[in-house]
């Protein structure tokens, strides 16, 4: 395990921010995604993990 605290953005093995991030996904819980990284330094690959919160709603209103 690294000694690099985890911190978006930043690789946690080396501590470059030069990562290369591939699409989200949705993790094992309804309220989590995650973007998959390789950092472009060290060659680490890992997951930064998000949690969703609702924040409210929008109304699309359709034209008559």
């Amino acid at each position: 395990m690294s000694d690099m605290p985890n911190k978006a953005g930043v690789c946690p093995k080396c501590g470059s921010e030069n990562l290369d991030y591939e699409e989200l996904e949705f993790g094992n819980f309804s309220n989590t995604i995650f973007y998959p990284f390789t950092c472009n330094k060290c060659g680490c690959e890992g997951r930064e993990w998000y949690e969703l919160e609702y924040t409210g709603t929008t109304l699309i209103e359709e034209d008559e």
